[in-house]
């Protein structure tokens, strides 16, 4: 290898760029097929060998499940799901960073130190992947660089720039992201950034996906099966058709860079769809005008005016849109330049700013604007400032106002504060359940009208305001709402708390299950946020793990009156609800405007929500609610509340540990089957309760609860695969909330009904174990009959088009 040869990487989202530098030799960027531009793509065959660049593109029309277009959106995460494998996202980006290695390796013998770009905004953990990746891939990192640092670098090669010392903008708009930064030279020359910022979830794929769904609508309209195959593929021929059409629309898109029409054809029809420049743009208008007003704010924060600007240039594939220079110029008045070969030039800066000293980075220069420049536009192309502003097809005008910025991950601590809101909320059912019958007794009141009033109102009230809960929190503050929710909680417990008599407490019961709505609503978007993309499958485990922990605090809480009273169990819950109020109010950040927690009705009906809706509800009905009334028989029986409890912990026990145990079953198996053969082990439970008499001990219900626990085990984690596979990643919030809101519907049916047959069947004192029996009749019967329309319902269900394999964060 020639001394002092440098490789450097330019890793984007959909593409990648690499150029050798060699002294005494012009830059090289390295071909791969005989282009210098390689697709970040990554295809995994049977075999679970790699295939990079264009020939994953190829090998993608095999099995578009073991495919991935954007390895660089998964940097961070933990798995990544590529046909029935689970694989580290780095190997995903080591395949592609290995396929450069290789090319250099063609070109100089061995492989030259490399200098890698990213984003700026990513942080120190996503580096740290990006260095692991290049590590397994074989290759010596000799230099990081932020991309719009090495961006700068390769500009100031514009003789404009190069002879003034005032700031550059670089803005990038790149396949997955957005990234505006504005740099100013040091005493020694070197580049520093003086104000930077950027969007993770804006760029080229964003505008792709709006595409998708324009002409989605037009082709449902006029060939509603081709749509519904695109849209929800299902056979290995379907999801063909769905990536072809994707490239497609990607081609067409770069294609109205230069041409004002392009053609995309229809699969499997001789016909095709016309798309215009114009229509593009009215697409793209939101995206590039978010990306300009946040380039007109960090220009501010630089301490400078746009005009002070020495260039801003351009950067990323989705910057060449016409559209994105018209914009910049109308509304910033400056003219944008591009130069050749822009997909260069992160890469070859990359090259110039490993060459600077390996210092830290200085602080840049006080700036104060340069003198008036000499007439002349570094790039012609460009109208001139002074001159008219462009009409870009009806855009309408808008002010430069920074939208509201994309939503923070939560950290660990506004993590646990919502999950402690939801704890809270979720353990109420099995408190109530385990308390009412000595609760009733010290007030000297009846059973069965109280027991619906109490457990029935909460979870009615629960269920039917969440869905409006979810609509002030959207549109809000999560955080707000949150706190309202909570702070209404703790009050209308207080309520049960001092109250005098069973009136009360149902009246406060009722309070609590309108405010809970109000914390469950914001606590599902707020912990949803504890992932991304394919990394969500944790959401699932945070939902199994705040239900079983709720479950057995709950059934703890509701054996307290048997040793100090039923109003320690209102004044615990209130402690809790402050806590949660301080903790969320420290740290837990605003966040508002969720579109993708709206309710859309049509989704509702569709089989992949429904069915598992309807899972939900018969499996809370039939699992939970035959509780309320084992615990009044156990206490005729003069067993004690804590005995109440125990009862319910095989239950929990048996679900979690099933649905732990079965973790990899559940990714082999059709969501279906495990909702049907969970909600018959449910019913099954049941009916092996329903047998007992006055003679029998509580201990001969054990096994019967092991066997609903089993099925509960079985249920949950399957209505969590089949949401994935039938809701589209942006109605996954509100997919959450609607499972919620079925789970508590369940609860407050299976409350009315058998509470309804508990009341018939009690004909005397010594009749509490008939009218149990009857009740778990009902119950086994609800679930075994109901498990065939649920399965049925989720076997009929599709997957969505985009981000298929994206879990879905539902509760159980």
């Amino acid at each position: 290898m020639p001394a002092n040869a440098l490789l450097a990487i330019d890793f984007g989202t959909s593409n990648t760029v690499a150029v050798l530098r060699q002294p005494g030799s012009a830059d090289r960027p390295l071909l791969f097929g005989g282009s210098p531009v390689m697709p970040s793509a990554v295809y995994l065959d049977d075999d679970g060998r790699f295939h990079t660049g264009r020939e994953a593109v190829r090998m993608a029309q095999l099995d578009p499940a073991s495919f991935e277009p954007h390895p660089k959106q998964h940097v961070g995460e933990d798995l990544v799901l590529l046909g029935h494998r689970e694989l580290p996202a780095v190997d995903l980006v080591a395949a592609v960073l290995a396929r450069v290695r290789q090319a250099a390796v063609e070109v100089v013998g061995e492989a030259p130190p490399a200098v890698l770009t990213h984003p700026a905004q990513w942080g120190p953990h996503r580096i740290a992947v990006l260095e692991r990746a290049a590590a397994a891939a074989g290759l010596d990192v000799a230099r990081l660089v932020a991309e719009p640092v090495a961006a700068a670098y390769r500009f100031s090669q514009v003789e404009a720039v190069a002879a003034t010392t005032g700031p550059i903008g670089v803005f990038d708009l790149g396949g997955g992201t957005f990234d505006i930064a504005v740099l100013r030279r040091d005493r020694s020359g070197r580049f520093a950034v003086a104000a930077q910022g950027g969007q993770t979830a804006l760029g080229g794929v964003d505008l792709d996906q709006a595409i998708v769904a324009h002409l989605g609508a037009l082709i449902e309209q006029r060939h509603p099966e081709l749509w519904q195959r695109i849209s929800r593929p299902e056979t290995a021929a379907d999801r063909r058709a769905h990536r072809q059409f994707r490239d497609d629309v990607r081609e067409a898109k770069e294609m109205l860079s230069q041409s004002p029409m392009a053609p995309i054809a229809l699969p499997g029809l001789d016909t095709a769809l016309h798309l215009t420049r114009d229509e593009v743009d009215q697409l793209a208008a939101p995206l590039v005008e978010a990306a300009v007003a946040l380039t007109g704010r960090v220009i501010g924060e630089a301490g400078c005016a746009p005009s002070d600007l020495a260039g801003l240039f351009l950067v990323g594939g989705a910057s060449r849109m016409p559209l994105v220079g018209r914009v910049l110029h109308q509304r910033l008045q400056v003219p944008p330049t591009v130069l050749e070969q822009p997909e260069l030039a992160v890469a070859q800066g990359a090259l110039d700013a490993a060459e600077q000293p390996d210092e830290p980075e200085p602080e840049p220069e006080p700036y104060a604007p340069a003198a008036p420049q000499p007439p002349g536009d570094p790039n012609p192309a460009w109208p001139p400032p002074s001159g008219p502003a462009p009409d870009f097809g009806g855009i309408p005008e808008m002010t430069p106002v920074l939208p509201p910025p994309a939503p923070r991950r939560p950290t660990r601590a506004s993590a646990f504060a919502a999950g402690l809101g939801a704890f809270l909320v979720l353990a109420d059912f099995a408190t109530m359940a385990v308390a009412m019958p000595w609760m009733g007794a010290e007030l000297a009141s009846g059973f069965a009208i109280e027991l619906w009033a109490v457990v029935g109102g909460y979870a009615l009230a629960l269920a039917g305001l969440l869905p409006a809960a979810g609509f002030l929190a959207d549109r809000w503050g999560l955080k707000r709402t949150y706190l309202v929710g909570l702070t209404g909680y703790a009050a209308a417990t207080l309520v049960c708390l001092l109250a005098a008599g069973l009136d009360g407490i149902i009246v406060g019961s009722i309070g609590k299950g309108a405010a809970a709505a109000a914390v469950l609503a914001p606590a599902v978007a707020l912990l949803n946020r504890t992932g991304s993309g394919r990394g969500r499958a944790s959401v699932f485990g945070v939902w199994g793990a705040i239900g079983g922990a709720a479950a057995a605090f709950g059934g703890l809480l509701g054996g307290l009156p048997q040793l100090t009273g039923w109003r320690t169990i209102f004044l615990v819950e209130v402690l809790v609800a402050i806590a949660a109020i301080v903790l969320s109010a420290a740290v837990v950040a605003e966040s508002r405007h969720t579109p993708d927690g709206r309710v859309d009705v049509r989704l509702l009906v569709r089989p992949g929500l429904a069915g598992p809706s309807l899972a939900s509800l018969l499996m809370s009905a039939a699992a939970f609610t035959p509780l309320v009334y084992l615990s009044v028989w156990i206490y005729t029986a003069q067993w004690g509340a804590f005995t109440a409890t125990a009862t319910l912990l095989p239950l929990v026990a048996a679900a979690l540990v099933t649905a732990t145990a079965l973790t990899r079953v559940f990714r082999r198996i059709a969501p279906w089957i495990g909702i049907g053969l969970g909600l018959a082990l449910v019913g099954a439970g049941a009916l092996a309760q329903s047998g007992m008499d006055a003679h029998h001990s509580w201990r001969s219900h054990v096994f019967g609860l092991v066997v609903t626990g089993i099925g509960v085990g079985l249920c949950v984690p399957s209505v969590n695969a089949a949401v994935t596979a039938g809701v589209p990643d942006e109605r996954r919030i509100m997919a959450a909330r609607a499972l919620h809101v079925s789970v508590q519907a369940g609860l407050a049916l299976g409350s009315a009904v058998l509470g309804a047959v508990f009341t018939l069947n009690l004909t005397g004192p010594g009749t509490y174990a008939s009218a149990l029996n009857t009740a778990l009749l009902t119950a086994g019967w609800i679930a075994l009959i109901g498990a065939v329309p649920a399965a049925f319902l989720v076997s009929r269900s599709r997957r969505p088009a985009a981000k298929q394999d994206e879990p879905s964060p539902v509760a159980s």
